[in-house]
């Protein structure tokens, strides 16, 4: 099972469908439930306010608008390992296939964790235990999480006429005041997986979180999707942050090896 979340409400729903052949399975290794942080010791710092991307196209958003080039990994990472020694050689050295958490050059209390991949579901829960721990988050901490998903994952009565993609909605613990940068995400639309976690875990914790989700109708994200996140640079949490002059260069070095391929629905 895995916790859904909408309207500040949680919800178990089935990780998969389940049938009668299910009872044959083998079940998932303990290892790979697991994720292992590997970094540079102990943080002294409490964190105060920690930027999530928690895919691909919110990791470039990131890249491209906030961080910049003084910015050193403090910790990488992994899920499916169950001790570093597991952990193959050129996997460490990829950042492509890992999580990567930083702190914010001048500012120890910020902290930006960028994922490159989705993580699974199964892995989501081990995942927000260890990066939340080891950065010392506690209910003095502020959480902004980004993501995107897929147009047609998006349930509304209107037309799709009506609908322009791509475009940002927001989810928010009862103990954070909602922002008007975008709209707040309506029902029956879900989260799930590692955002959804992100977000009970805050909620259980009473821990201000703001989730941004962007709806787009790419499958490879694009540069009108990846500057769907730029209001989230106008929030009060993150107002220590310091646009990158060079981002539009950046982001366009990101992207020209990215094919987008649009979803007709």
């Amino acid at each position: 099972m895995a916790s859904s979340f909408y309207d500040g409400f949680s919800h178990d729903v089935p990780l998969r469908s389940v049938d009668a052949d299910d009872d044959d399975e083998e079940p998932f290794p303990t290892s790979y439930c697991k994720s292992i942080i590997c970094g540079s010791g102990k943080i002294e710092s409490k964190c105060l306010v920690c930027l999530i991307a928690t895919e691909p196209a919110s990791s470039v958003f990131i890249d491209a608008y906030v961080k910049n080039k003084e910015e050193n990994v403090l910790a990488k990472v992994y899920c499916g390992y169950e001790t570093e020694d597991d952990i193959p050689v050129p996997l460490k050295k990829s950042k492509h296939k890992v999580c990567e958490i930083y702190q914010v050059t001048g500012q120890p209390g910020l902290f930006i964790c960028q994922c490159y991949n989705k993580i699974q579901p199964e892995q989501s829960f081990s995942w927000v235990q260890q990066v939340f721990k080891y950065i010392n988050c506690d209910k003095k901490s502020e959480i902004v999480v980004l993501s995107t998903e897929v147009l047609c994952d998006y349930k509304t009565d209107k037309p799709l006429s009506d609908i322009h993609p791509p475009f940002l909605s927001a989810l928010y613990t009862s103990h954070t005041s909602p922002s008007s940068i975008c709209p707040t995400l309506s029902q029956p639309n879900i989260i799930s997986s590692l955002p959804a976690q992100i977000v009970v875990y805050c909620e259980v914790n009473d821990i201000k979180a703001s989730f941004f989700v962007c709806y787009t109708d790419v499958i490879n994200h694009d540069i009108m999707t990846v500057k769907s996140f730029l209001p989230i640079l106008s929030l009060s949490s993150l107002s220590l942050l310091q646009e990158n002059p060079e981002a539009d260069k950046v982001l366009k070095d990101s992207l020209k090896n990215t094919e987008s391929s649009l979803l007709y629905l």
